[in-house]
């Protein structure tokens, strides 16, 4: 039996009027403007979420450390290298995971400190938030053993702001008569009068914390309470006591 179709009485096609593709084309907006929102913010939680493992798994490398060794990882003094490196003596928090192979040093150093003694995966070192090119170009100045000295996505404490001791789970206080129990957290720096300082990790608005008992805590970065700024140049180290001390407060910043 031949089915009936429809044919307007002018003898034109049926089709789509102008207004109706305008309101399919407001309606696709519309849930656009719903959807495309909500799947950044979804891809900024899972973000968050692995760095987060890869700071548990930088505790558990410490923890490993400590074990072995009865401090957590800390130094070398690379304070003659002072020419090409910030001095550092193992008391100053840095980013830093390898020397380079300038002399007298060519070894890995603070954080780097676990990839030769427990066989610590080097790429947990980087936050998938990093928006700088560390991901890939420092990673090869460690697996290469570049020239370059190499620094990953977070500040590690080292002996900063504790009692020097470096037992692990138990730092003493920092200088504000708190407990130490930050160990390493993402490192943020909207310093843009030097090009190559600027670098952030989940766009600077939260950060992870690991801390001594091996838990793992999103903090706001409210204030730029753990980023280095413009007005930091000249006094980056207590710069970095200060955001050590936030994060020792981690209630402060939930």
């Amino acid at each position: 039996m031949a089915t009936s179709q429809f044919v307007p009485r002018d003898g034109s096609a049926a089709g789509f009027t102008l207004i109706e593709l305008l309101v399919v084309v407001a309606i696709i907006a519309l849930l656009l403007g719903i959807l495309l929102p909500a799947m950044s913010k979804a891809r900024e939680v899972t973000t968050l979420t692995v760095c987060g493992s890869n700071m548990r798994q930088i505790g558990v490398g410490i923890a490993a450390y400590a074990s072995e060794f009865g401090q957590i990882p800390s130094g070398p003094d690379v304070s003659a290298l002072a020419a090409v490196l910030e001095a550092n003596d193992g008391t100053l928090a840095t980013t830093q995971i390898w020397t380079g192979p300038q002399t007298p040093a060519q070894r890995t150093m603070a954080l780097g400190l676990l990839i030769d003694h427990t066989d610590f995966p080097p790429d947990s070192f980087y936050c998938p938030g990093d928006n700088s090119n560390d991901p890939v170009e420092e990673l090869a100045h460690v697996s290469d053993k570049t020239l370059s000295p190499a620094f990953s996505s977070y500040w590690y404490r080292q002996l900063d702001q504790t009692d020097g001791r470096g037992r692990f789970g138990d730092l003493g206080t920092n200088e504000l008569g708190f407990a130490a129990k930050a160990m390493a957290l993402d490192m943020n720096s909207t310093i843009d009068v030097v090009p190559d300082y600027f670098r952030t990790n989940h766009d600077a608005e939260r950060i992870n914390v690991l801390y001594s008992d091996g838990s793992v805590i999103a903090l706001r970065n409210t204030n730029d309470a753990f980023t280095l700024r413009n007005q930091d140049l000249a006094t980056t180290p207590q710069r970095r006591d200060e955001i050590l001390q936030n994060a020792d407060q981690p209630g402060r910043f939930r």
